[in-house]
């Protein structure tokens, strides 16, 4: 496991930064471990800021966004987890008891093609104990499944979409308090 530390002067004065990555085996006894965002401001902390004590790095904040910032950067991050919503799974109630079904991007590629087919044929989900199993669906079972996908997808993405719809308003508002309230699994209000 990766090690942050600080070799630090009796009164809190940081003399030396180590980390596993640089230092490996060599870093001191004495060194005090720190977690590594304190570790991270710290190569921030510009020397003319002296004095450079550990007291002052763990009050120090690097910058701070505005708002036009902080909402491209929420942005991002509400598609980037609506993403990652969307090729989580999805349950379905097609073959007449609930499957979980995987939906990274080569499984809805491979469900569409299983669809346009319109035959019966084995399809993966896993049954209630967690098993991966291929069973036989009909096409009328797999337009199901589709059907049940495009719902769930269809969900996120409005969700996502009404979040984004906050931020542009906080954004237009130039409020950056409403903007930090803002991000996935928040309530749409």
């Amino acid at each position: 496991m990766a090690r942050f530390c600080f070799l630090l002067a009796a009164d809190g004065l940081i003399l030396t930064r180590y980390t596993t990555a640089l230092h490996g085996d060599s870093i001191p006894d004495e060194a005090v471990d720190v977690a590594k965002n304190i570790y991270d401001g710290s190569l921030n902390y510009r020397k003319d800021q002296q004095p450079y004590y550990l007291k002052n790095l763990l009050e120090f904040r690097p910058y701070k966004l505005n708002v036009q910032q902080q909402t491209l950067r929420t942005r991002q991050d509400i598609d980037q987890r609506c993403e990652e919503a969307i090729t989580s799974g999805f349950t379905s109630s097609a073959i007449g008891t609930r499957a979980d079904y995987s939906s990274q991007l080569d499984d809805q590629l491979n469900l569409n093609a299983a669809i346009l087919l319109g035959i019966d044929m084995h399809y993966p989900c896993r049954d209630a104990q967690g098993e991966k199993v291929f069973r036989l669906h009909t096409a009328q079972q797999l337009r199901q499944v589709g059907e049940d996908f495009n719902q769930f997808k269809m969900k996120l993405l409005v969700y996502a979409n009404e979040l984004k719809q906050q931020l542009d308003q906080a954004l237009t508002n130039n409020d950056l308090k409403a903007v930090d309230a803002i991000h996935w699994g928040a309530a749409i209000s």
